[in-house]
């Protein structure tokens, strides 16, 4: 069901899995989102722009930590999307440092923001994303997700259904902007 929601949306979908926990609300002005640590899990290749924005605004807000995760797939030929260079690909130490390379231009810490943890971690999404959140604590994920139609968001695999599944942390799927 999450898929046919956050695949179809031109707006970020809040979605909350069946048996997470009911945050205690604390009546402030203004509101402020129970929300201490995040968790926003990218590609650094294929990412919603608006995601990096939503990101560091939400964890300012809410004075929560926020730990940006790129997860390195095992499979050797999505390697050369990150533009890895001439032998780069087949060097696993130099691939996660360019990928943690990226995610500190993508991600840079800035002066009235918050802490930023940058994770590059090895192995496949839809099992690290429900391990960090788990390790992290994380109270909120955060996700780019794209804009499928018709038969295909039917039969893509879809990472957010995934993480969950695995998971009862609320996640926050910001899709991507149109293409024009």
């Amino acid at each position: 069901m999450a898929q046919e929601v956050t695949h179809g949306s031109a707006a970020p979908v809040l979605l909350v899995p069946v048996g997470s926990k009911r945050p205690e609300m604390v009546a402030t002005r203004p509101l402020i989102l129970p929300v201490q640590r995040m968790l926003f899990a990218l590609h650094v290749v294929d990412y919603a722009p608006q995601a990096v924005t939503l990101c560091c605004t939400l964890a300012t807000v809410c004075q929560a930590s926020l730990s940006v995760l790129q997860v390195l797939e095992p499979d050797a030929s999505r390697l050369s999307s990150i533009e890895a260079g001439t032998g780069l690909s087949h060097n696993l130490d130099g691939t996660m440092a360019l990928l943690h390379k990226r995610l500190e231009d993508i991600m840079p810490d800035m002066p009235t923001g918050p802490a930023i943890e940058r994770l590059v971690v090895s192995g496949k999404p839809a099992e690290i994303i429900p391990q960090q959140i788990k390790e992290r604590r994380a109270d909120l994920v955060v996700m780019s997700v794209h804009s499928y139609e018709g038969l295909k968001q039917f039969f893509m695999p879809s990472i957010v259904d995934a993480v969950l599944a695995q998971t009862s942390c609320p996640l926050l799927a910001v899709p991507f902007p149109p293409v024009l």
